[in-house]
């Protein structure tokens, strides 16, 4: 049986990757999105769309730290 520090371990680590997941998740998406948009822009020949785009990646860029920070509570 678990003790209730073991047990608040446990539980505070499985909440970190559930977390982590949701955030690398949301990484993927918009990742897949911008290679969908870049592609475009490529065939277009759109360098509004590409311009955009790189802008846009500042938002994969603001999650990264956020998915490898784990509590230390």
């Amino acid at each position: 049986m678990l003790n209730k520090s073991t047990d608040h371990i446990v539980k505070s680590f499985d909440e970190d990757l559930k977390r982590l997941n949701n955030v690398i998740a949301e990484m993927g998406g918009l990742a897949e999105a911008q290679l969908t948009r870049a592609v475009e822009s490529l065939v277009r020949r759109n360098t509004e769309l590409a311009t955009q785009v790189v802008q846009d990646d500042k938002r994969i860029d603001t999650l990264a730290p956020q998915g490898f920070l784990i509590s230390t509570d």
